[in-house]
């Protein structure tokens, strides 16, 4: 295996890079937690402890996943927005029915 240092130029080109995945991080978690909480609303039965976790779960997934593909425009970060905001309703929906 050899490995080949980076040059002046591909070293700016890459610098700072991991803030666009930050950016996606921070998005899909805020995302999945207000679509938890939206769908939540609804589940009467649900213990403080049952919530907690859920939420837990919903921010979560929102953050791997937006860390995963990085927001690189305003429309990548509202269609990435819409996406864990249905995620997080979905876990909601479904920890509230007990199917899961």
């Amino acid at each position: 295996m050899q490995l080949a240092a980076l040059l002046q130029q591909e070293m700016r080109e890459t610098e700072g890079a991991w803030l666009l995945n930050a950016a996606g991080a921070f998005v899909g978690g805020f995302a999945g937690a207000y679509g938890y909480m939206t769908s939540a609303a609804y589940n009467r039965n649900a213990s403080p402890s049952s919530v907690a976790w859920d939420l837990t779960k919903s921010i979560a997934a929102g953050a791997a996943l937006g860390a995963i593909r990085p927001v690189r425009s305003i429309g990548g970060a509202l269609g990435r927005l819409s996406i864990s905001a249905s995620r997080g309703a979905v876990i909601g929906y479904g920890s509230g029915r007990g199917w899961w």
